[in-house]
Parts: structure tokens; sequence; C-alpha cells
């Protein structure tokens, strides 16, 4: 089956947002300095799966039969920048 036929509607977003890091285990002063100095900032490409006031879900792959691939439930308040590229065809 065709999957644009399938998936229909599906929009293709670009996401920038700043990714939230844990660490296991005890951690001196030092490293936690050193850790601190990198962003986490992520830019992502997929399709738009859902969407509410608080979270936006979005997949980088879509099946024929409704699977998505790598689906990424990202809370809105870590999105700094959002574009629409468009709707797939």
């Amino acid at each position: 089956m065709n999957m644009t036929k399938r998936r229909k509607g599906k929009k293709i977003v670009e996401l920038h947002w700043v990714d939230a890091h844990r660490k296991d285990g005890w951690r001196s002063d030092k490293e936690i300095e050193e850790w601190n100095e990198g962003d986490g900032y992520v830019r992502q490409v997929g399709f738009l799966l859902k969407e509410d006031k608080k979270w936006i879900i979005i997949a980088g792959g879509l099946g024929e039969d409704k699977t998505n691939l790598c689906v990424h439930r990202i809370p809105k308040g870590m999105i700094i920048k959002r574009r629409n590229l468009r709707d797939l065809i």
C-alpha cells in the first residue's frame, strides 16, 4: 500500500530544543562543573504525530501499517524554536 495514502496529513516539523541530562552515581564538584559546560542543544526533524498544551510528539519514520519509528515526546517548555517544513503529500 502507498504510504502517502495511508498516512496522509502528517506535517513535517523541525524542532530546536534543549535536552535534559542525568548522570548516575556520585560525582565530584569538578565533574559537575565540566558537565555543566555542555548545552544539550538538539535540532530534530520529524513527522508531527500529536500536540497538546504541554507536549509535542514526533516520529522519525512512518510505517504503512500505522506504526511509527523513533518516537520522541518533548515537553514544549524545552522547545526554543519550531519550523513547519511541509505537509506530507
